[in-house]
């Protein structure tokens, strides 16, 4: 074997163990970006599960919860594709999933703006969800803009529950000013809101909360003027008194 050869056979056996090198960078890479991928599918179901949660029924829509749902399940079957080695940790999260399903619903009001905060930010996850379902090809496009305009409706919703919520309790305690200020607050919310036509029933009912608070607040000021007015008559009328009792002590003095 002359040199040449040998040459050869050392720059072959170089390459071999460079592409042997690149193959196992490509396989480690491949395996990163597979558990990367199953990591962000865990969490995608983590999200979905606490706006399960977190929600109340009054703004879960069927619609909604269904979409979750099959989202989780979506997530699962995925992940397993990606994990195969691991079917019995993505059966037992469809267990999970199936029993998630039969929980009750959350019946909980929104009565603080720590939990509407709370609900709002859970929507946000699920506007996140329904993007990435309709990246992902499991939406086509009007499926994924009917369900965006839905979670919009329902973040919308949850800040105006609040409001309304804030207005019945002082109207009830008859603070007829924060009740004002609540009520008109839960109108503005609505009427500003590109959503405004999908709302009118909800804007019918704020005005016409707002106008009871408004009857009720003028009620209550003009008893309170009527009964400001009968205690200045009556102290008018007590000062009158005192006059001529004044007066006709000066006479018999004089």
């Amino acid at each position: 074997m002359n040199q040449v050869q040998i040459i050869v056979l050392a720059l072959i056996a170089l390459g071999l163990v460079i592409l042997g090198i690149a193959a196992q960078q490509a396989l480690a890479r491949m395996r990163k970006q597979k558990q990367e991928k199953v990591q962000q599918l865990q969490l995608r179901n983590r999200n979905l599960q606490s706006v399960l949660q977190i929600v109340p029924q009054e703004l879960m829509s069927k619609t909604l919860k269904q979409f979750i749902l099959s989202s989780m399940q979506a997530n699962i079957d995925e992940a397993l594709s990606l994990k195969p080695e691991q079917t019995q940790f993505w059966q037992d999260q469809t267990l999970e999933l199936q029993e998630l399903q039969k929980a009750p619903a959350n019946q909980s009001k929104i009565d603080s703006v720590e939990k509407a905060n709370t609900i709002r930010h859970g929507l946000k996850s699920l506007q996140q969800e329904v993007k990435l379902s309709h990246k992902d090809k499991r939406l086509d496009n009007k499926q994924g803009k009917d369900l965006l305009v839905e979670v919009e409706l329902k973040m919308l919703m949850a800040a105006g529950h609040f409001y309304r919520l804030m207005a019945e309790r002082s109207f009830q305690a008859t603070d007829y000013k924060n009740a004002y200020a609540a009520c008109q607050k839960l109108l503005d919310t609505y009427q500003k809101s590109k959503h405004k036509d999908q709302l009118q029933t909800e804007i019918l009912k704020a005005k016409g909360l707002l106008k009871n608070i408004h009857n009720a607040w003028l009620g209550e000021r003009q008893e309170k003027d009527k009964a400001d007015a009968e205690v200045l008559a009556s102290r008018m009328l007590e000062w009158e008194k005192d006059q001529d009792s004044w007066k006709k002590s000066q006479l018999y003095d004089d």
